[in-house]
């Protein structure tokens, strides 16, 4: 029987095979209007060559049919599917290929030239026609006569050859175009498939049981890897391509019925016809039953037409062997009114397992190990005499078995008994079989002998497994919480090790903080100190520039005029005003440079905070000068980095003692305001003023204003200066100030 699955890789060959035809078409057609402007036809000058021997393209491995060669040859057609026109086979010198496409009508016998290509095909090689012409007819050859094993081989593909048999069934499949008539011949050795292209469909019920000789090609099914695994005799079904040898019995169940024990018994000819036995279905299911006819019993595998337990029935089929027992296969039923079937016959399992009992009606006492509900069945697995067997029931509802039908019971079962041998034990004729089954028609074949105990094997096993587990999980438990109180002891123990390290290390880092801390805070102080040396050595010079080296130079030429005065002659008055103008420049420059020198060291904030050293400048301001000045201070006068409280205190120096040079001796005010992030100085006095565009003029002498200038810039601060002619000075200075500004200039410099 052909499959929908092997139809359906036929239907994807004969796509594949269409669009291969289209690319190979177009591919002939370009080398044709090659050949066409000039290139040779010696088929030696093509890349490949053109074969012309059908035995010789089948022997062409794979990779060199893979190149799809030139074809060109003669040959007869064997076979042709009229009505599609594919599905052709040619022969040449009675080996046969088969033809992937076929551009003409032809018919069976033909004699025609083709040319084309040869593919590798799915199996093996085959033509690919792109160019037919008929040039004459004659008759078929005649065909190879191969055994079954030669047809199932494979090497017979796309040859001609005929079978006889005896005709097992016959049907019309529709599920292909065209149509087939399928006949299913038993012939030595296995099963043939034949399918006829050309049928009357008003004959085909005179096959069945008649002895046919089928003459055709043998094709092969093969799945999507090239490998073959069946085959089928083709045919047009042209007159002589099937004949009836012997016609069959026109009425199955017209001829005298045999009896079951009489079957395939010994006999000089060989039995393939169809045979017919009358009795009663012991056992049913959809394509097969038991019949007893009071001789034996009988398995028949067929059309069962609805048939039941109890019916009686005449089956007509062809005798063949199940695994022990005589089977009728192919059958046709014919019910023939209702029958007593025999009572079950108990047994013992030894005896079940004889196979004398094979297919009878038996019943049998066993223990219920366990019951299996598959797709299709249920499966009750009993034991009895030390032997597990089965019992098998249609699917049922688990709520439909017996009252009592559970593990552990013990139940009679009555059904079919069915032995199972192996390969082995048939092969070497052993005549007790491993295993057996019972068959059971319903629920009403079991009956419940005594119910399962409480303690049943699978119950107690259940408890011993739940406690099992139970200890398990305690041992598990216990186990886990030991490992995990390790575990913890472990990591405590590592904790207050590390702990200890750390302590250590904190310790260390500590006395290391403090050590590279008085280090850096020598080296800041020592670098302060170096910077205030500096500074003091930047502003000594500026204002020496500013004030003593103008003063000496003025100085030297009062002296120069007053020489040159007298050499002259020009009297006593003008060398004398010469003389009084040095000695008051000498006397300023000696002013400048005290002043200049008690600049130099600012010892007040040695031992005092910016705002004690302020105080005690404006003190001594008040003391010396006579100077108004007041001094106010805001906010909490904390310690202040050393050089942000040198640069402001230099600043009021400064400021200061311009206020008490220039001011004419006007009061003046100082005020100091700490807050959290910077400091504001404030320096106002109300004096003369000055004109801010001349501030800077060395010639004027205020050097004074460009280097309170430097150091606000050297420090990130702001300075603003407000002055007029006439209304007076302010100066005001802000410092950023953070609450680690002392550590982060102490880190600063030591970076």
């Amino acid at each position: 029987m052909l499959s929908r699955q092997s139809l359906w890789n036929r239907a994807c060959r004969f796509a594949l095979s269409r669009l291969t035809l289209v690319a190979l078409t177009f591919f002939a057609a370009s080398w044709t209007s090659l050949a066409a402007e000039g290139l040779s036809e010696d088929r030696h000058s093509l890349p490949f060559p053109t074969h012309t021997d059908v035995n010789e393209i089948r022997r062409l491995p794979r990779p060199s049919a893979s190149l799809y060669p030139a074809a060109r040859l003669q040959a007869q057609v064997l076979y042709l599917n009229h009505e599609t026109l594919q599905d052709m086979v040619i022969a040449q010198r009675g080996v046969g290929i088969y033809v992937e496409s076929n551009p003409a009508a032809v018919s069976p016998g033909d004699i025609v030239e083709i040319s084309g290509r040869v593919v590798p095909g799915t199996y093996a090689p085959s033509l690919l026609v792109y160019d037919l012409k008929r040039i004459g007819s004659a008759p078929l050859p005649e065909p190879l006569k191969p055994s079954f094993e030669d047809l199932r081989a494979g090497t017979l593909d796309s040859q001609w050859v005929e079978v006889s048999g005896v005709v097992r069934s016959a049907r019309i499949e529709t599920s292909i175009r065209p149509h087939r008539l399928i006949l299913d011949l038993s012939v030595p050795g296995g099963r043939v498939s034949a399918f006829v292209l050309r049928y009357d469909p008003s004959t085909v019920s005179q096959y069945v049981d008649a002895k046919v000789r089928v003459r055709g090609v043998c094709l092969h099914f093969f799945n999507h890897r090239g490998q073959a695994f069946n085959f089928r005799i083709a045919t047009t079904g042209d007159p002589g391509d099937v004949v009836i040898e012997k016609a069959p019995n026109m009425a199955p169940f017209a001829g005298p019925h045999s009896k079951i024990s009489e079957l395939f018994r010994f006999s000089p000819e060989r039995i393939t016809r169809r045979t017919s036995v009358t009795g009663v279905v012991l056992w049913a299911r959809a394509s097969q039953m038991v019949l007893h006819d009071g001789s034996g019993s009988l398995l028949v595998r067929g059309e069962t037409a609805g048939a039941q337990a109890g019916d009686r029935v005449e089956a007509a089929g062809f005798p063949d062997f199940e695994d022990y027992s005589l089977a009728l296969h192919d059958a046709v039923i014919r019910p023939s009114g209702r029958g007593e079937a025999p009572p079950a016959k108990a047994i013992s399992v030894s005896e079940a397992l004889t196979g004398r009992h094979d297919f009878d009606l038996t019943k049998l006492e066993g223990t219920l190990r366990r019951i299996l509900w598959h797709s299709d069945r249920t499966v009750l697995q009993m034991e009895s005499d030390g032997h597990l067997f089965e019992a098998e029931l249609p699917l049922i509802a688990p709520g439909t078995l017996p009252d009592g039908c559970e593990e552990g019971a013990r139940l009679e079962a009555s059904g079919i008994s069915v032995v199972q041998f192996t390969s082995r034990s048939r092969l070497l004729h052993i005549r007790k079989a491993e295993k057996f089954k019972l068959l059971l028609r319903d629920v009403n074949d079991i009956r419940v002998l005594r119910r399962a105990p409480f303690w049943t094997t699978r119950r107690i096993v259940v408890v011993l497994c739940a406690v099992t587990g139970v200890l398990g999980l305690a041992v598990i438990w216990v186990w886990g919480l030991a490992r995990r109180n390790a575990m913890l002891r472990e990591q405590i123990a590592a904790r207050i090790l590390a702990e200890t390290e750390l302590l250590d290390l904190q310790a260390d880092l500590e006395r290391r903080v403090q050590e590279r801390g008085n280090q850096l805070e020598t080296e800041i102080s020592a670098r302060h100190e170096r910077e205030a040396i500096w500074e003091e050595r930047t502003r000594l010079a500026r204002e020496l520039h500013d004030s003593l080296e103008q003063t000496l130079a003025g100085l030297a030429y009062q002296l120069d005029a007053s020489k040159f005065a007298r050499e002259q002659g020009r009297g006593a008055d003008q060398p004398d005003l010469h003389l009084t103008l040095a000695s008051s420049l000498a006397r300023q420059s000696q002013m400048e440079l005290r002043r200049s020198l008690w600049d130099l060291r600012p010892a007040d904030l040695e031992n005092k905070d910016l705002a004690g050293a302020v105080q005690t400048f404006v003190e001594n301001c008040r003391t010396v000068h006579g100077a108004a000045i007041t001094l106010e201070i805001k906010g909490k006068t904390q310690p202040l980095p050393e050089r942000t409280a040198n640069h402001l205190f230099r600043i009021v120096q400064e400021a200061v003692s311009n206020s008490v040079k220039h001011g004419g001796g006007a009061p003046i005010r100082i005020a100091l305001a700490v807050r959290h992030d910077d400091v504001e100085l404030c320096i106002a006095d109300r004096g003369p003023g000055f004109d801010l565009s001349h501030s800077n003029n060395p010639l004027n002498g205020h050097f004074g204003i460009a280097g309170m200038l430097e150091r606000v810039r050297s420090m990130k601060g702001t300075f603003d200066l407000e002055s007029s002619p006439g209304s007076g000075t302010q100066i005001t200075v802000r410092l950023p100030l953070t609450p680690d500004a002392c550590r982060l200039e102490l880190l600063g410099h030591a970076s």
